[in-house]
């Protein structure tokens, strides 16, 4: 409930500048260990007039910033998807990652089912560790505000 709080809070205020946005909150279970390269809540923002969009969770507020740049590659009344790089992430294990790709897709005609994946380029969207491997994705129900 705290998250949700926040996601709305946050959406408010950062996406304020947008004078004809459409505004997802998205709430993910991350699939398996992702070493915290998976946000449990995302806040997506699209400006409808321009097609620009912009994402907020907890990795992009850790890096720093109060919200990403996000490429819109599908935008349809069935689904949308979305795209963003961030760069020099710390994971929960302590390490950085150069650069990380991130997908969201929602598909509205599925009552807004969400999917989140993740890429590191230098391991090809998956993490080699000792203990085996790990998926960097998470799924989950997107909300329209």
């Amino acid at each position: 409930m705290q998250n949700r709080i926040i996601a709305v809070l946050v959406a408010a205020t950062l996406f304020a500048g947008f004078a004809n946005a459409e505004t997802y909150v998205c709430q993910i279970r991350p699939n398996g260990q992702t070493v915290g390269l998976i946000s449990d809540s995302i806040t997506m923002s699209i400006d409808d007039a321009t097609l620009n969009a912009v994402v907020s969770d907890s990795i992009v507020r850790a890096a720093g910033k109060k919200h990403a740049a996000a490429t819109l590659t599908t935008y349809t009344d069935k689904r949308l998807t979305a795209k963003w790089t961030m760069h020099g992430v710390k994971d929960s294990n302590n390490d950085i990652h150069a650069k990380i790709d991130y997908r969201l897709v929602i598909w509205m005609s599925q009552r807004n089912k969400a999917s989140l994946t993740a890429r590191n380029d230098l391991f090809d969207g998956h993490l080699v560790r000792l203990s085996g491997l790990v998926r960097l994705s998470g799924s989950g129900k997107c909300k329209p505000h």
